[in-house]
């Protein structure tokens, strides 16, 4: 999964550097084709954009693509890995003038997300590119000068809202003939600065049972860089079970107060899609209260 948010973010920064300040240069009509080549390049995919580009410069710089899809490869039931009704990217454009993207609000909506194994266990979120591999410092001349790469623009946090609406994400296994679908996904994230609060709200529909998660943590950045931050969160599965964590973590660890709630652990075992076996006649309830460290 790693490999899966390597990629999107590669695919993201393309399309901030390309789309947005394409738009200004060349005819919308053209930054589809050079969106595609550099997306194939980066990931070995074909990225189409089947709908209308639309640019804007103030109060910030962004764009808006329609209709958007990217490939699967051969091997795969599905013929896309992705379909996006609407992207928009967002970045302040005072910072863009000082050669500095950062990002004010990223928008997703109704996208579709097909995640497949094939038949050999390979996941289809395992990108390649077709870039041509770089020369080597053995086949630099002798008589030439090394190349510095210099820093265009930097990329700084998003600072802003992320959001994803009404999302559909299925993972499915052709060895093991496994199908699981998440529906009805919305997503918002919510940071106004790099020192800032992050908040996370999502909410979800899978077995028919709304799910709803939220997060904050206070010191994002401190978090993301392996330092410590308080952090609390809370699942709510339909009237299935509740969950609720108070604390603080790290990368490496966490420590806090833990509570989790069910009225029956039978039917929360349904999520799996296979009820547990159970000959009782209690419907084994839990309410758990407890300090937590790991």
């Amino acid at each position: 999964m790693k490999s899966l948010i390597k990629w999107i973010s590669i695919i993201v920064i393309i399309l901030i550097a390309i789309a947005i300040t394409a738009p200004f240069f060349i005819p919308l009509d053209s930054v589809k084709q050079i969106v595609s080549e550099k997306v194939k390049q980066a990931t070995g995919r074909d990225l189409v954009i089947n709908g209308e580009i639309k640019a804007s410069i103030w109060p910030n710089v962004g764009v808006s693509l329609n209709k958007v899809s990217l490939s699967n490869p051969e091997g795969y039931d599905t013929k896309n890995f992705a379909e996006i009704d609407n992207l928009t990217v967002e970045v302040a454009l005072i910072p863009l003038l000082h050669k500095e993207i950062k990002i004010t609000q990223f928008i997703i909506k109704k996208p579709i997300i097909n995640l497949e194994t094939d038949k050999n266990g390979v996941a289809n979120w395992q990108f390649s590119s077709t870039k041509p591999s770089e020369k080597t410092d053995t086949e630099t001349p002798a008589n030439s000068s090394p190349k510095t790469d210099k820093k265009v623009f930097s990329i700084l946090p998003i600072i802003g809202n992320i959001k994803i609406e009404d999302g559909n994400f299925s993972l499915k296994g052709q060895k093991k003939q496994s199908y699981y679908n998440i529906s009805n996904v919305n997503l918002e994230t919510k940071m106004r600065s790099p020192d800032d609060a992050l908040n996370i709200a999502a909410d979800l529909i899978w077995e028919k049972e709304k799910i709803s998660i939220s997060l904050n943590a206070d010191k994002a950045e401190q978090l993301m860089e392996g330092g410590e931050s308080v952090v609390k969160s809370s699942i709510k599965i339909g009237s299935l079970a509740s969950m609720a964590f108070d604390g603080k973590a790290n990368i490496e660890k966490i420590n806090g107060s833990l509570t989790l709630n069910s009225p029956s652990l039978i039917n929360l075992s349904g999520l799996t899609g296979k009820k547990m076996d159970w000959k009782g006649n209690t419907k084994l309830a839990l309410d758990m209260k407890s300090i937590i460290e790991c």
